[in-house]
């Protein structure tokens, strides 16, 4: 504005100088102030040593296409000390307290470990009087996060955001329906659990909850690129089997259509 007026550009306003302390703009202080970065989980000194120390969670939704099994939500759980990743497709965000019994069950029973502290935002899905005396009963602490703060639960959000990024790349190249969100994030969810991260220096969650154990990998592709010789030039050809679904998912739909026109 200061140029505007010196530079006779505008008219109407005039410039009152003064000190500094005359021209501190308390509004100016107010509008650019930014939150408090939050540190990152793998940052903090006091992150999980063990399985199921600390289990980060979240409900996403609704999605904007209902998949073919009625469902609209996921919930995931990610173990703070492996980041392995548990994913369950829900049709209410109510299923949420029956997704947390079912992932609480597996890791009695597969890794007999139990859930010692449970991190989530505020929603109401967490916080159902049902759900606070399970996790009482059970002597889970419940890590809650500041209001209007999903950054706290960083690794849940960071999740989402990362999942639903890989289902649209995954579907607008595969050509297929949207419809198949719902098989789409839980392909996500398994190459996430068996492919190597940053957070654990190089292994994977598979092999971080088996303590250095080897983990397969068989990929299981939607689309595959080739490259092909035309006219002494190299040519991108996107080749998708089974019409642009791979035998695996063919299985996964059957199951889903099954089940749906059975319910």
């Amino acid at each position: 504005m200061k140029k505007l007026v010196e530079g006779g550009l505008v008219s109407g306003i005039a410039m009152m100088y003064g000190t500094e302390a005359n021209t501190f703009c308390a509004l100016c202080t107010y509008m650019k102030a930014t939150w408090k970065s939050v540190p990152k989980a793998r940052d903090d000194a006091n992150r999980a040593t063990a399985f199921g120390e600390e289990i980060h969670s979240d409900l996403w939704g609704p999605a904007p296409v209902q998949m073919l099994g009625h469902c609209h939500y996921y919930a995931s759980f990610t173990d703070n000390f492996s980041w392995l990743t548990h994913l369950y497709l829900l049709r209410r965000k109510s299923d949420t307290f029956q997704a947390h019994k079912e992932y609480e069950a597996w890791c009695q029973t597969q890794m007999g470990m139990p859930i010692k502290a449970l991190r989530t935002d505020r929603g109401g899905e967490y916080l159902s009087k049902e759900f606070q005396q399970h996790l009482k009963a059970a002597g889970t602490e419940h890590r809650l996060t500041m209001h209007d703060t999903p950054t706290q639960n960083g690794v849940a959000e960071h999740l989402n955001w990362t999942l639903i990024e890989k289902v649209h790349a995954m579907l607008h190249v595969s050509a297929l329906p949207m419809t198949l969100w719902g098989e789409a994030v839980r392909h996500v969810v398994w190459l996430k659990n068996h492919t190597s991260t940053r957070a654990l220096e190089g292994i994977t969650p598979l092999q971080a909850m088996l303590q250095g154990g080897r983990s397969f990998l068989f990929f299981s592709l939607l689309f595959l690129y080739i490259y092909t010789h035309k006219d002494h030039s190299l040519q991108l050809v996107v080749h998708r089997p089974y019409g642009g679904l791979t035998f695996p998912l063919i299985l996964f739909i059957y199951q889903y259509l099954h089940l749906w026109t059975a319910s």
